[in-house]
């Protein structure tokens, strides 16, 4: 189960880091960098350099196994908080999209990251799960 977790949350942290680059592209192609602000600039770009950030470290993160049982309960715990984190992420995509009628140009990507966070968030879960079984200690996480 522990391969499907990991597909899960890789392919949610891909398709958020692909959907907030797409609309990096997109803004910069409608002229927002060219405000004049630093604040503005960084702002849009932020967001796509901290999902590439995150990718990286879910790839390697969702590897990790617990050698020693006392940590599997951490773990688990870690994994709900991060699959909670993920849910209202998701539900913050969701809800902007619902609310503001002017994101009509914009609305495909934003639909990506918020797929992405709920992708995530079912990943978070699997790995949250991989962890109740005791049995699975201190195999690698390949297996």
């Amino acid at each position: 189960m522990k391969k499907y977790a990991r597909a899960w949350v890789i392919a949610g942290f891909s398709l958020t880091a692909l959907g907030s680059i797409v609309n990096l592209v997109v803004l910069v192609d409608h002229g927002y960098l060219d405000q004049g602000s630093v604040r503005a600039d960084v702002q849009l770009i932020v967001l796509p350099l901290g999902s590439l950030a995150a990718l990286w470290a879910w790839w390697l993160l969702s590897k990790m196994t617990a050698l020693i049982s006392d940590h599997a309960s951490l773990f688990k715990s870690a994994f709900i908080g991060l699959m909670v984190e993920s849910l209202f992420l998701c539900l913050y995509y969701v809800t902007v999209l619902w609310s503001w009628q002017g994101l009509a140009q914009f609305t495909w990507q934003l639909w990506m990251q918020a797929f992405g966070a709920g992708a995530t968030a079912v990943g978070f879960l699997l790995m949250a799960l991989t962890f109740s079984n005791r049995s699975g200690l201190g195999q690698s996480a390949s297996q």
